[in-house]
């Protein structure tokens, strides 16, 4: 998702936090943990929520992609923009002979709650027992949902 120009979300605040966590598309979030991220080979979007900086470091040292740590990303917010699940296998599945989990991608908000073009993405893990890019749910601050376009008139969103 790129924009052609900025674009201004209005974002309204939870009454209270949903326990366990569960993140949809619209929601504005942040986390400590985004500090430390990976650009894996042949993607735009920064792998963030790593568990530790050696497990990153340790990655992009083995050529598998570029070590993008920024501590301003620890505090900035981002718009959940895509909730996908994945259905994955590995040796040590037992059961069914596969988990299923979900990957979450978000842009980069300024903190007056602008959307910019060059806007960065990021993605990260929920719910995947062998990942070591998941944040914990306490690590993540759900600052709101934000209000969505959903009509579109000639290019410009508007809110119904």
């Amino acid at each position: 998702m790129r924009l052609e120009s900025e674009y201004s979300l209005v974002v309204q605040p939870y009454p209270q936090r949903a326990e366990p966590l569960r993140l949809s598309v619209g929601d504005v979030i942040r986390c400590d943990r985004f500090r430390i991220g990976i650009r894996y080979n042949g993607q735009d979007k920064i792998t963030v929520g790593w568990k530790d900086t050696k497990t990153a470091e340790a990655h992009a040292s083995r050529g598998r992609g570029e070590l993008c740590n920024d501590e301003s990303r620890g505090t900035a917010p981002f718009v959940v923009i895509a909730v996908k699940f994945v259905e994955d296998s590995g040796p040590d599945d037992v059961g069914l002979g596969f988990r299923i989990s979900t990957n979450i991608r978000c842009l980069r908000v300024t903190e007056e709650m602008q959307l910019l073009p060059n806007a960065e993405l990021i993605q990260f893990s929920k719910f995947e027992p062998m990942s070591m890019v998941q944040p914990l749910d306490e690590s993540i601050n759900l600052v709101g949902y934000a209000k969505m376009p959903i009509g579109d008139n000639g290019g410009m969103f508007e809110y119904e």
